[in-house]
């Protein structure tokens, strides 16, 4: 049955070749439109809202706002003590200046200057200082040796007095794209900050799950580009030592980059479109290239390697024989393999389900439409050029054809 429904899909495309780039066409290209490469670092999402975890952070968020569970931290470490009245001054004089930096992304700084208490009678003095680096913020040595003061050296200061510590709270959920960005725009802003003032060159940093998502974002972003190039060079030159063919794996890896792209974004339509999740995990990109690559290159080797068994044949009649050939075992790979990745689904994890859904997606799309469809309309465009540079027997024919002529 297989291979009769392979050999039907075939015979179809190779007599219109036209209608067949038009059907995968239609499938792809709004796929592939519609892709916003949404991803999410929500970690709670994985186990859902039945979870103490996940309820409790949902509480806090509700009562207090989402930014208070996890703030933004930002830690500068200096030479000097900062528990002086001008150390003091290099941090807070600069509080304002970071909080507008910031913009709508952030609510402000957590109350630094909480438990103040009555040392705030002595912020009177303001006015009177004179000193220009410490001008519009003023702390008697009274007030910081007071031990209201003393809570929040405890609180904001390290021991030895030379690392402080704020804590920016943000109006986002933590694991929110809007989040990730308001981190950046935090680390560029304490950068721009401390820059004019004695802290310049001190040592700083932003953490916190924003932060930490936004810094492996970047790095997951590095790190996947180099993938996917790596693997399809890789893969390239497997399949020209294999294939003996440089034409073949061209259009042979283009089809497994539109099938990845397209299993990715029916992926996005199901958990975000579908589901209201925030994005697919930030994972999914980097796993679902390897494993479709990895799988998607074999099924291709199964059907262009037995095709070029019968590359004494004509180019149409060698592809068909290949498909009625190789149907059963391409389907039969299939059923196989997608009921072993099915089997994810009732673990009840968020990213079990969406990796199995891209596999899924991308099995069903390479066995057919792409193997069927695509690949056909391709071997019969490039005719014998399906084997340059390596097909001697086609240069021994030009040859030939050659000596008659002359």
């Amino acid at each position: 049955m297989a291979r009769k429904i392979k050999a039907a899909l075939g015979q179809f495309s190779l007599s219109k070749p036209f209608r067949a780039l038009l059907f995968v066409a239609i499938i792809v290209v709004p796929l592939l439109v519609s892709y916003n490469d949404k991803l999410s670092f929500n970690s709670l999402s994985e186990i859902g809202e039945s979870y103490e975890s996940v309820k409790g952070f949902n509480t806090i968020a509700d009562s207090f706002g989402p930014g208070e569970v996890m703030p933004v931290q930002v830690v500068i470490e200096s030479e000097k003590n900062l528990d002086s009245a001008e150390g003091f001054a290099a941090m807070a004089s600069r509080l304002e200046s970071l909080t507008d930096g910031l913009g709508q992304s952030v609510e402000g700084l957590q109350e630094v200057s909480k438990g103040l208490g009555s040392a705030q009678d002595y912020l009177g003095k303001l006015t009177n200082n004179t000193d220009p680096e410490m001008s519009g913020f003023y702390v008697p040595s009274e007030a910081l040796e007071s031990s209201d003061f003393q809570q929040v050296f405890d609180r904001y200061l390290s021991t030895d007095k030379k690392v402080a510590k704020f804590e920016v709270v943000l109006k986002h959920n933590p694991y929110s794209d809007q989040a990730l960005r308001a981190s950046r725009e935090v680390k560029t802003t304490v950068e721009r900050a401390i820059a004019r003032t004695e802290l310049k060159g001190a040592n700083y940093g932003v953490s916190g799950m924003s932060a930490s998502s936004s810094d492996m974002l970047a790095a997951s972003d590095k790190d996947y580009s180099q993938t996917v190039i790596y693997m399809i060079i890789g893969v390239s030159i497997i399949l020209i030592i294999l294939l003996r063919s440089i034409i073949m794996p061209l259009y042979l890896v283009v089809s497994l980059l539109l099938c990845f792209y397209s299993s990715l974004a029916i992926n996005e339509v199901i958990f975000v479109d579908i589901l209201g999740y925030d994005g697919i995990n930030w994972t999914m990109p980097f796993f679902g290239f390897v494993l479709l690559m990895a799988l998607g290159v074999d099924y291709s080797i199964f059907l262009m390697d037995r095709f070029n068994e019968y590359k004494e044949m004509p180019v149409g009649e060698a592809i068909l024989t290949a498909m009625r050939n190789m149907g059963t075992v391409i389907f039969s790979a299939v059923i196989i393999l997608g009921g072993t990745f099915a089997a994810m689904y009732p673990a009840g994890v968020l990213s079990l389900a969406q990796i199995a859904t891209i596999v899924l997606a991308g099995l069903v799309l390479y066995a057919f439409v792409f193997l069927p469809f695509f690949v056909p309309v391709m071997v019969k465009v490039f005719g014998r050029a399906n084997w340059f540079p390596f097909d001697r027997n086609q240069e021994m024919r030009k040859n030939n054809n050659q000596d008659i002529s002359g």
